[in-house]
């Protein structure tokens, strides 16, 4: 699963467990994924993330920013909108994760 740099240390220090996307993915309950911090990048060696649950989240149902890497809500919403400009404001996939050592 392809992270920011900075998301990567978060992920590596124990305070960012979870993550959004636009779409579903591929991405399975109960399966490891590489840490890569760029598309073409190999994953972080000795470590993958073990997915633990997958939703589709409606934003006015609320989310958990601070397992994103300790953000607001504030600080998390205007991350999200950078990372993904053409969003429409409303539903967004949420993941969560804990890290495994390999």
């Amino acid at each position: 699963m392809i992270f920011k740099q900075e998301h990567v240390d978060m992920i590596l220090a124990g305070t960012k467990t979870q993550t959004r996307r636009l779409n579903r993915g591929y991405y399975k309950v109960g399966h490891t994924y590489a840490i890569q911090p760029c598309r073409t990048c190999i994953g972080v060696p000795g470590y993958r993330i073990f997915m633990d649950l997958i939703w589709e989240e409606w934003v006015e149902c609320g989310t958990n920013a601070a397992a994103e890497g300790g953000y607001t809500i504030e600080e998390f919403e205007r991350l999200f909108r950078e990372l993904y400009p053409k969003w429409d404001g409303k539903k967004r996939w949420a993941y969560e994760f804990h890290v495994v050592k390999v």
